[in-house]
């Protein structure tokens, strides 16, 4: 992450490793409190999104939708502590790309976010079907499960 703060480029992350932009096109990032580009970062296309897609997919089919959910609460847990951990250096790269004084992220942005990974983490082994009685000797259940892959656009 260090490299980020040096001005490296950036890279997509796809399927667990950094992914040059497949039409090997970049975009300048402007640091607004100097006026200046401070790193590039993918300008991607729809052959991006769609090796995402593959890759997201292809977890999901495998380690994701059989690993345990107290694997799968751990990992999110994990997750948020490594952004605890970094928080000082992620803020000054939200701050750099951005402009958002370094404060603010890390007094309010980065701990927003570790609490919502630490509320979704407790919430992996207590999301439960239900069962319903339709008769007098007959019930129906339902059975909460991921169903697959969601691409979204985000600001």
């Amino acid at each position: 992450m260090t490299a980020l703060l040096t001005g490296e480029r950036i890279d997509n992350w796809i399927g667990g490793q950094r992914v040059a932009p497949q039409n090997g096109q970049y975009m300048e990032s402007e640091d607004p409190s100097i006026a200046k580009t401070w790193t590039l970062v993918p300008d991607g296309d729809a052959t991006d999104v769609d090796a995402a897609v593959s890759a997201a997919s292809e977890a999901f089919r495998g380690p994701w939708r059989s690993m345990p959910t107290l694997s799968r609460a751990e990992l999110l847990r994990s997750v948020a502590n490594e952004i605890a951990k970094h928080k000082e250096e992620l803020a000054t790269i939200e701050s750099r790309d951005n402009g958002k004084p370094i404060a603010e992220s890390v007094a309010g942005d980065l701990p927003a976010v570790c609490e919502i990974l630490k509320y979704w983490a407790g919430a992996a082994d207590k999301l439960h079907g239900e069962t319903v009685e339709v008769s007098p000797t007959s019930f129906n259940f339902t059975v909460h499960e991921p169903i697959g892959v969601v691409g979204i656009i985000v600001p």
